[in-house]
């Protein structure tokens, strides 16, 4: 019996040599004609290499292999294939789309898909991951025709696996669809908007599902910014970062906050950057301190952005009030951000480099080998009368460490205790 992966090698071995070819041809024709072969079952698992080393134009000059390879295909998703059947068409299904032409395959393989997205095993993920690749394929207008459904029916599914597959190249599905500086369609317009409907429930089904897949989503908002009106954004993007920052994890929040700050740049005169400015405020002076470490994490996605007369006119005073925290993890937090803190301080603005630097040197003073960690070293000569100072204080530190360790403390230095 033919081995399916000799001849898949061959064809490509010999696709400058078409008497090899057809002989070649000959026998893997032969082999499909019989049902339930292992040539039939390696077909299926290397579809796509072998598609590959027969390309488009000898299918066209051999209809008799091009239909019983769709038959193959057609067949086995028809009659439910098997969960590793199913996982390989899934792997292989942009390359059968990619030889046999996105014409050919909207008219005779559309069963395929449903086939793929009715599942419920791994083959279905497969198929969400791989599901940008053929949308770029089939083209704008008929993957908004064809293919819409799926996108949303996938992003609305209850296996988070399926969701965040999907989600991992969203941007590139929705600006396939709805390129951006292009003139939008009847088909786009109503695409795009039932996109921008199904982000506030689709957030808010991650927040108690699973925050990985939230942080995903979060990350991926900034890429379509530029497809979203200034109305779009206000009545989605922004509650959608409101409720990130109030109460999901860290690594959400983390992104939420890009996603402001591309925002700001992206919306200079509208509505926007008032509302931006007061939710900053009230993280600001939230009696919560993960909320001030929130606004401080703000900051730094907006001093990457933001020119530095805005930074001092809406957001330094709030800023440097938290250098003065009371809580010690909101102090080390701006011991984070002072580096771009100070690159963002007008020169001619002396008076806040002086209060950033005594700020800094408040802190160290009651945490000194906790913010020599946070703190850059070019800052350092500046903040303590020498660099001697602050290797003091950690020498003084670890001396302490070592006395307690010949005392035999099992705890760690820093710590009190008493001896029994």
């Amino acid at each position: 019996m033919l081995g399916v992966q000799s001849v898949g090698l061959s064809l490509k071995a010999f696709s400058s040599a078409p008497a090899h070819y057809a002989k070649l041809a000959l026998r893997f024709k032969a082999a499909l004609a019989v049902p339930d072969s292992e040539v039939v079952k390696s077909t299926i698992k290397d579809m796509g290499r072998i598609l590959a080393g027969i390309g488009r134009e000898r299918l066209d000059n051999d209809p008799e292999l091009e239909a019983m390879l769709q038959t193959l295909i057609l067949t086995c998703a028809k009659t439910g294939p098997a969960a590793e059947e199913a996982l390989h068409l899934a792997q292989n299904l942009p390359a059968i789309v990619l030889v046999f032409g996105p014409d050919e395959f909207a008219k005779e393989m559309l069963p395929l898909l449903e086939a793929l997205f009715t599942r419920a095993d791994p083959a279905k993920v497969t198929f969400a991951a791989c599901f940008h690749e053929i949308v770029k394929l089939f083209g704008p207008a008929r993957s908004s025709e064809l293919l819409s459904t799926y996108f949303f029916a996938m992003l609305d599914d209850p296996d988070m696996d399926v969701v965040n597959a999907i989600l991992g190249n969203v941007e590139t599905i929705v600006g396939t669809i709805c390129p951006a500086g292009e003139p939008r369609t009847e088909q786009s317009t109503a695409f795009i908007s039932s996109f921008f409907a199904l982000l506030p429930t689709l957030h808010s089904r991650m927040q108690t599902k699973s925050w990985r897949v939230e942080t995903r989503l979060l990350s991926k908002l900034g890429c379509i910014l530029e497809l979203m009106s200034a109305e779009n954004t206000c009545k989605v993007l922004l509650p959608i970062c409101k409720a990130t920052l109030l109460s999901s994890p860290q690594d959400s929040k983390v992104e939420a906050c890009d996603v402001l700050s591309q925002q700001l740049t992206a919306f200079c005169d509208s509505p926007i950057r008032s509302e931006v400015h007061s939710l900053a405020k009230m993280l600001a002076i939230s009696r919560s301190y993960k909320d001030r470490i929130t606004f401080l994490q703000l900051i730094k996605a907006i001093l990457s952005r933001m020119s530095k007369h805005y930074f001092k006119e809406h957001f330094l005073a709030l800023t440097m009030n938290l250098g003065e925290d009371r809580v010690v993890g909101v102090q080390l937090k701006f011991c984070e951000v002072a580096p771009d803190i100070r690159k963002n301080l007008l020169k001619e603005d002396i008076k806040s480099v002086d209060r950033l630097l005594a700020v800094l040197g408040a802190i160290m003073k009651k945490s000194p080998c906790r913010t020599l960690k946070e703190v850059p070293p070019f800052l350092l000569p500046k903040i303590v009368e020498s660099r001697a100072d602050a290797h003091h204080a950690q020498d003084l530190h670890m001396d302490r460490a070592r006395k307690r360790r010949r005392r035999g403390d099992p705890r760690g230095p820093g710590t009190r205790h008493s001896q029994i």
